[in-house]
C-alpha cells in the first residue's frame, strides 16, 4: 500500500472517531433530557478496492430504541391512564354518597323513620310533627346536594374530556408534521434520531390518552389508529370533536366516525357511564320515596280532619321538597287511617313499615358506590405499578448511562490520538520521501 493510501486510512478513522466523539457529547448533554434516545455512531471496515485494507467508514447513527418496549409500556400507560383518571373523580363521589357517618345519607333517613316512629308513639303531639318536618327537610336537602353533586361531576367530565381532546388533536398534528419532516430528512440520509424521541414523546402522550396502535411505513413515517380507526397517515391526520346527546356523549373524528378510546378519553367515558347511572339509582330511590310515603301520607288523617295532603313534593331527588302547607300547618301531618280518630298511629306505623325497603336499596346503593371506588383503586394502583416497571426496563436500554459514556469518551479519544499519531507518522516519512527526489 501507498503512503497516501496509509494516509487516506488515517483520515478515514479521525473522521469517524470525531463524529463518535461528537455523538458521545451530544449523548451526555441530553443525559437529563426527557425522552431522549441514546445514539451510537455504526462503524464499519471500508471495502477496499485490492487486497490491501482500507480503513473504516461511518455507516451511520443508530438511535438505540427497544421498539418491543415501546410498544408495551404504551399499553400500560394507556391502561393506567384510564384508571388514573377515574380515581380522583370517584373519591369526591364516594365522599357524598358512600359516607355512613352522622349527616350521610343512611343516616339522615334512619332519623326520617325514626321520627314517623315517634309520632305513632304520640299520635296527637305538634311537636312531634314539628320534629318530622326538620328531619324531613335534612334528608331532602341530602338528597339533592348528592344529586346536584352527581349533576356538577358529570359536568366537570364532559369539561375534562374536551380539555383532553384538544391536547390530542394538537399532538395527532404534531405526528403527522413529524412525518413529513422524518420522511424528508430519512430521504436526504440525514440523521432522523432527535426527530424520532420527539415524535415517540407524543406517541407517549397519545398512548395515555387514548391509547393507541400504530406501524410504520417506510420512509419512517408512522400510521397512527385509536379505536380501530386511523387518526394519522403520513403528514394527514384527522382531528377528534365530543358530541353530547340528551344523555350520552361520544367522539367523532372530523368525518363523523365515532372512535372508542381506552386511556384517559375511554376512562372518563366509562367514568361519565358509571356516574350517570348512579345519579339515575339515587334519582329513582327519591321518585320511590315521594311515590309511596305520598300514597300512605294522601290516605291519612291530620290533626284537623284534613286528608289527601302529599307529604313530599317534587319528581325525584333532584326537586325533592317537604310540601309547604305541612310546614305551614303541622296539623295537617297524617297520622290516622280514620277520620276523627286523633289517636290513631296506623297511619304512621304504615309509613314506617316502609324503612326495611328503603334502607336496603340505599345500602344498596353504597354497597356498589364503595365496590367501585375499590376497584378503581386498586386498577390505578396496579396498571401504575406495571407502567413503571416496564418504563425503568424501558429507560434503562434507551436512556444515558454516565459511566458508559465516558468510557466510550475515553475510547475515542485514544483512538482519535492514536489515528492522528499515524497521519504525523505518515507525514514524516512523505517528507523524508520528497527529501530524497
Amino acid at each position: 500500500m501507498s503512503l497516501i493510501g496509509t494516509l487516506e486510512i488515517s483520515r478515514k478513522a479521525l473522521n469517524a472517531f470525531k463524529t463518535a466523539l461528537t455523538v458521545t457529547g451530544h449523548n451526555i448533554a441530553n443525559v437529563n433530557t426527557p425522552g431522549y434516545s441514546r445514539q451510537r455512531v455504526e462503524l464499519s471496515p471500508s471495502i477496499p478496492l485490492d487486497e490491501l485494507p482500507s480503513g473504516v467508514d461511518v455507516e451511520g447513527i443508530r438511535r438505540v430504541r427497544d421498539l418491543f418496549a415501546d410498544l408495551k409500556y404504551r399499553e400500560a400507560i394507556a391502561e393506567q391512564g384510564r384508571w388514573d383518571v377515574q380515581r380522583g373523580v370517584f373519591e369526591k363521589v364516594e365522599s357524598v354518597i358512600g359516607d355512613t357517618g352522622e349527616g350521610s345519607l343512611l343516616d339522615l333517613l334512619d332519623r326520617f323513620w325514626a321520627a314517623w316512629h315517634d309520632l305513632a308513639d304520640l299520635p296527637e303531639s305538634t311537636s312531634s310533627r314539628i320534629h318530622l318536618i326538620q328531619t324531613a327537610q335534612a334528608l331532602t336537602a341530602k338528597l339533592k346536594e348528592i344529586d346536584s353533586h352527581l349533576v356538577e361531576t358529570l359536568g366537570s367530565i364532559d369539561e375534562m374530556l374536551e380539555e383532553k381532546l384538544l391536547r390530542s388533536n394538537e399532538l395527532l398534528r404534531e405526528v403527522a408534521e413529524l412525518n413529513v419532516e422524518i420522511a424528508a430528512v430519512m430521504g436526504g440520509g440525514g440523521n432522523t434520531s432527535d426527530l424520532q424521541d420527539k415524535r415517540d414523546a407524543a406517541l407517549d402522550e397519545l398512548s395515555k390518552l387514548m391509547g393507541i396502535g400504530y406501524s410504520f411505513e417506510e420512509n419512517g413515517a408512522v400510521d397512527l389508529r385509536a379505536g380501530g380507526v386511523t387518526l394519522v397517515q403520513s403528514g394527514e391526520y384527522s382531528s377528534l370533536h365530543l358530541e353530547r346527546t340528551s344523555s350520552d356523549v361520544a367522539i367523532l373524528t372530523q368525518d363523523g366516525v365515532e372512535v372508542e378510546p381506552s386511556g384517559e378519553l375511554g376512562g372518563l367515558i366509562e367514568l361519565r357511564g358509571k356516574v350517570s347511572a348512579l345519579l339515575g339509582e339515587i334519582r329513582r330511590i327519591g321518585a320511590e320515596l315521594i311515590t309511596r310515603v305520598n300514597e300512605l301520607h294522601s290516605s291519612g288523617y291530620g290533626l284537623d280532619g284534613s286528608t289527601g295532603t302529599p307529604f313530599f313534593t317534587g319528581n325525584d331527588s333532584s326537586d325533592i321538597e317537604v310540601n309547604s302547607d305541612l310546614i305551614d300547618n303541622p296539623a295537617l301531618i297524617a297520622a290516622a287511617s280514620e277520620p276523627d280518630s286523633p289517636g290513631d298511629n296506623s297511619l304512621a306505623l304504615s309509613i314506617v313499615s316502609l324503612r326495611d325497603t328503603f334502607d336496603s336499596e340505599v345500602k344498596s346503593l353504597l354497597t356498589e358506590v364503595g365496590s367501585m371506588a375499590a376497584q378503581v383503586e386498586r386498577m390505578a394502583e396496579g396498571s401504575k405499578a406495571v407502567a413503571e416497571r416496564i418504563n425503568s426496563l424501558r429507560e434503562g436500554f434507551s436512556g444515558v448511562s454516565l459511566e458508559e459514556e465516558l468510557l466510550d469518551l475515553v475510547i475515542y479519544q485514544r483512538a482519535f490520538q492514536a489515528a492522528s499519531k499515524v497521519a504525523a507518522v505518515i507525514d514524516d516519512l512523505l517528507q523524508t520521501v520528497l527529501n530524497m527526489v
